[in-house]
């Protein structure tokens, strides 16, 4: 007897393994899509990119200081960072810096390409008195006549052929140009009492409050009180608010030289800025301070290419110095981004 053949048998089977190798495909084609998006490893990154990359030894304290330049929450979910404005050319870092505090830093990001020690506090002495100019920018009539007393004469800090005497009587606008360009401690003083010390001060404390500058505290107008403190970053914050805000600030503490009127004789008073960078082509503008407690302050903005850089030592042996050799190696290190 002659078996017919079971051509319905044969159809399902070859349905069910047409069925199989099309879903086979499916999730090896699936898998493939997937690999495509997967991020590429760190390791698989530009090493010069990487702090610690490179074969030349790179000094400890500057390694420690380049790892914390990102803060804990640069990566958190959300837009891409933007490009850096600055990118760098050399690993080779700075030499080693004499002072207890430091920062380089682009003013306008506030990306940080150097720090020692960004976040201690220490006491500021007359870098104080960029908050004074502010504080007496925002508050105070400039062509308001305002007499020295003799407290606020008695607070001169030596300078005794730019210095302020008691009897004499300036605008706010000449007292302002004085504690800016010879830091003068009794113009600072005679704006406060006019204004009102104790709400002059706490206008200060605002200010700084405002500015979101936490690590900032301010007792007096000059900062001669050890009590006055802020922090490298907090500083870096003033000055990009000042350069934002109040860009009159800077461009008069750069001046190498201003005259003022004594409006009781009428006699122009010349006064010297004690600032060694005033009048350079890549000086912005700044800020010196120096007492005992502090040793040598100084918070400078330098101009590279189109962009403010802010240096600032804090501590230092030698303020002038320090600033300059962080500035040489920024632009020996690094470059703006086309």
């Amino acid at each position: 007897m002659r078996k017919t053949f079971n051509w319905a048998v044969l159809l399902a089977l070859l349905a069910i393994l047409a069925w199989v190798g099309i879903d086979a495909g499916s999730g090896r084609s699936g898998s493939a899509m997937l690999a495509d998006n997967v991020m590429p490893a760190v390791a698989d990154s530009d090493p010069s990119r990487l702090s610690n990359s490179g074969s030349s030894p790179i000094d400890p304290d500057f390694v420690e200081t380049r790892n914390g330049d990102v803060s804990a929450g640069a990566f958190s979910a959300g837009p891409a960072l933007s490009t850096p404005v600055f990118r760098r050319i050399s690993i080779a870092g700075p030499d080693p810096v004499s002072a207890e505090s430091a920062l380089v830093a682009d003013l306008q990001t506030g990306e940080a390409y150097y720090e020692l020690s960004p976040d201690r506090r220490w006491p500021i002495a007359s870098v104080t008195k960029l908050f004074t100019a502010s504080f007496t920018l925002r508050n105070m009539d400039l062509d308001r006549a305002v007499t020295v007393s003799e407290a606020d004469a008695a607070k001169n800090g030596g300078d005794f052929e730019n210095g302020l005497k008691a009897g004499e009587s300036y605008r706010v606008s000449d007292l302002w140009k004085a504690l800016l360009i010879f830091s003068s401690n009794e113009a600072a003083e005679a704006l406060a009492n006019d204004y009102g010390r104790d709400a002059f001060i706490l206008g200060m404390r605002e200010l700084a409050q405002e500015w979101g500058l936490d690590s900032t505290h301010i007792t007096d107008p000059t900062g001669l009180s050890a009590a006055n403190q802020s922090s490298a970053n907090d500083l870096k914050a003033l000055a990009r608010y000042v350069y934002q805000t109040y860009p009159g600030v800077f461009e008069t503490s750069r001046l190498r030289q201003e005259t003022l009127v004594e409006l009781g004789t009428g006699r122009a008073k010349l006064i010297k800025n004690n600032n060694l960078f005033a009048g350079r082509a890549d000086f912005i503008g700044g800020k010196t301070g120096y007492t005992r407690d502090s040793g040598d302050n100084l918070v400078s903005v330098f101009r590279m290419g189109r962009r403010p850089v802010v240096v600032i030592v804090l501590g230092a042996a030698d303020r002038f110095e320090e600033s300059e050799r962080l500035w040489d190696w920024f632009r020996d290190t690094h470059e703006l981004t086309p």
